[in-house]
């Protein structure tokens, strides 16, 4: 009876959805070719006030990285095919909103067909729970390569954290809704990511989700949170650890939009960094394999933004890849003039250690940055602990990255990945 009636509830939604989309492209028509007829610049729902058309549309989502499945169905012949995008995800916005409003519905997806839901509630924009891998063939393989290196390296100090983000965590309000079984949780990180770990090595796990830790738009965590799992780590590599409350921080411009904002064609809740002052200016970056200095392309925008001397275009450029471009991107060997020790550290992240790699850089006289997910890497995690002479090595990512490696940096894999692989398929 109550799946009867929660699928008859859906049933519902829908109908009501359409309706008042039909309406919404009908007063549509009307504001573009009757005379004296216009619609209202603004809205109001359950008191929220959402954005004025001129605010999105005055400019498009042309530097986005996201929304390429949307835009795979629109010719680039086209002109102005992104605000066409986004006029004709706010059009479908208008059912839904008021369909969920009549349902009930605490969360709803931010166009038809989407994989990104509107959390009113939270004032966010999330994507959905994520399906547990079909293959963990490259996860095996890393765990495999973690093991071999602890074996082979018992001077060298190990420590792993796994972070399941915001669409990798039952805190997740789509969760429940696609019924739990078959998704990610803290159960299964447990099971395929911790376990099978030698257990002489400190392993974290942790959830990132709660509106305090996590930007409204996009998944990537907030510095201060992303400090209260650095000084974890620091306290068992015994590194300093930082105190927020003790930082000179500021609000940065400009605001910008998150990779859920982008790809969910919402600009309602853009984001805002907080950051450190601090500017490391004792940290020089190099590339790893020819030695030459890196360019600020590859460093980040931080600086610039901390000084107030970023130019339209680079203010513009934060505004639709605003992460990313803020902190870098790039792997990275990172010389600390300002060290009081010889010892060396190979830090091996994603996206979530962009913001940290400064404060782990400071503790040693060398660290290599690696981000193999992210950017190819042309080395094993043994090659390059026995390369640059490692004493300490912190794996820092989220939950299902390592997919990831096996395809940008499969040599990070080297000598694992193919025997996983192979017990996969049968």
């Amino acid at each position: 009876m109550a799946q009867r009636a929660f699928k008859t509830k859906n049933i519902v939604f829908v109908a009501i959805a359409t309706l008042f989309l039909c309406c919404a492209i009908v007063a549509s028509i009307l504001d573009a070719f009757v005379p004296g007829f216009s619609l209202p610049k603004e809205s109001y729902l359950e008191g929220s006030t959402y954005v004025q058309p001129e605010e999105v549309f005055s400019s498009s989502f042309m530097r986005g990285d996201a929304q390429d499945k949307a835009e795979d169905c629109v010719a680039s012949r086209v002109p102005y095919r992104n605000d066409i995008l986004l006029f004709n995800a706010k059009l479908q916005r208008v059912g839904i909103e008021s369909a969920a409003l009549v349902c009930g519905y605490g969360a709803y997806p931010t166009f038809f067909g989407s994989e990104h839901v509107v959390v009113p509630g939270e004032q966010r924009i999330v994507s959905t729970a994520n399906d547990i891998p079909s293959s963990m063939a490259a996860q095996k393989a890393f765990n495999k390569q973690i093991n071999l290196v602890a074996r082979n390296h018992p001077d060298v100090n190990i420590v792993v954290d796994w972070m399941l983000k915001n669409q990798q965590t039952s805190s997740n309000p789509t969760y429940d809704l696609r019924g739990g079984h078959g998704l990610i949780n803290m159960a299964w990180a447990q099971e395929h990511l911790v376990d099978p770990l030698d257990k002489s090595i400190p392993v974290f796990l942790e959830e990132i989700y709660d509106t305090e830790d996590v930007f409204p738009s996009d998944h990537h965590w907030k510095l201060e949170r992303a400090l209260k799992t650095y000084n974890q780590i620091a306290d068992r590599l015994s590194l300093n650890p930082v105190n927020w409350d003790n930082l000179d921080t500021a609000t940065m411009v400009p605001k910008w939009l998150g990779s859920e904002a982008r790809a969910g064609l919402d600009a309602e809740y853009p984001n805002q960094t907080i950051d450190n002052l601090d500017t490391f200016s004792q940290l020089k970056f190099f590339d790893i394999t020819n030695g030459k200095p890196l360019a600020e392309s590859a460093t980040g925008l931080r600086l610039k933004a901390i000084e107030g001397t970023l130019s339209e275009d680079e203010k513009e450029l934060l505004y639709y890849s605003g992460y990313s471009k803020y902190y870098g991107e790039s792997n990275a060997r990172i010389e600390n003039e300002g060290a009081n020790n010889g010892k060396r550290l190979l830090l091996v992240g994603d996206s979530f250690t962009y913001c940290l790699k400064q404060y782990f850089a400071s503790n040693y006289k060398t660290t290599y940055y690696v981000l193999p997910g992210n950017r190819a890497t042309k080395f094993s995690l043994e090659e390059l602990i026995s390369e640059y002479d490692i004493d300490d090595v912190v794996i820092m990512m989220h939950a299902t990255k390592v997919k990831s490696i096996a395809k940008r940096s499969p040599d990070f894999l080297k000598g694992t990945f193919e025997d996983d692989a192979a017990e996969d398929d049968e």
